[in-house]
């Protein structure tokens, strides 16, 4: 879902962007990637000083890099994908996996496509994409928030390392046959406003990812982590690869939020 506490803008500068040319470059060897954006043009406007103005943290796992990607396709697209064109949502999503991939190593391709689109969307079993529209959170009996590490951290390598380990038979089994479906249930209640489950949810994915992910959880982090756990009094999870940026959490109350600003900077977010 798309976060409207950050966001981006074009801008102008008197030098070029060097990481936005090396961007450009990569898309300019990209044969597929070149049959739908005018690479020329963003790389002669690059020269010109055109840049990407963000408030996005960068490696925080909110973004920033899938925000440039739909800037890009936004402005330089040669036929763009109308953005209530669902049917042909998977293929941009591929797309955008491509361009991506220039900053991760490995994109999916979603953080992209909801920046472009500007609206939540729901990814479906068989591959299908729909936009949906959010519940009303005003009558949940918990507050939902984002708690900042402090730490900037670069996806690839923690993309890379989470293939590593999915190698591992066991390892990859647990995430197919826990991880997944409870995440999928989640997010199934949420979009049903079915609070007490979301809770408990959250909870659910907070203990798996505390005892399969321990190398994505900063250990400056860890024990408020386990705190949340043990209490029952607020949930986190991973955003992004994990590794620092912003984790998401539940907390019962606003006292509990107070609490942790104490510690972590906090940024509620309903």
């Amino acid at each position: 879902m798309p976060f409207e506490a950050f966001a981006g803008r074009w801008a102008k500068a008197a030098l070029p962007d060097e990481e936005l040319l090396a961007f450009a470059e990569y898309l300019a060897q990209q044969a597929h990637l070149r049959a739908f954006l005018d690479v020329d043009a963003f790389r002669r406007e690059l020269e010109e000083g055109l840049f990407f103005d963000s408030t996005i943290p960068i490696g925080y796992g909110l973004g920033s890099s899938g925000a440039l990607c739909a800037a890009v396709y936004d402005r330089f697209a040669v036929a763009p994908v109308d953005r209530t064109a669902t049917g042909q949502f998977p293929a941009l999503k591929q797309q955008f996996s491509l361009m991506e991939s220039h900053f991760h190593g490995n994109s999916s391709g979603t953080d992209p496509l909801i920046c472009y689109l500007e609206h939540p969307i729901l990814l479906q079993p068989k591959g299908e994409i729909a936009l949906v529209d959010l519940p009303e959170t005003g009558h949940a009996p918990f507050v939902f928030f984002l708690l900042d590490t402090g730490i900037s951290r670069s996806t690839g390598p923690l993309v890379k390392a989470y293939l590593k380990s999915c190698e591992e038979a066991a390892y990859t089994a647990r995430v197919e046959q826990v991880l997944k479906p409870a995440v999928d249930q989640l997010i199934d209640h949420f979009l049903t406003a079915s609070w007490e489950e979301v809770h408990q949810g959250m909870q659910t994915v907070s203990r798996f990812q505390k005892q399969h992910f321990t190398a994505m959880i900063p250990e400056e982090v860890e024990p408020v982590w386990q705190q949340g756990l043990d209490s029952g009094d607020y949930f986190l999870k991973l955003c992004g690869a994990g590794g620092g940026g912003f984790l998401l959490g539940i907390a019962r109350d606003e006292s509990v939020l107070d609490q942790l600003n104490e510690r972590f900077p906090i940024l509620r977010i309903w």
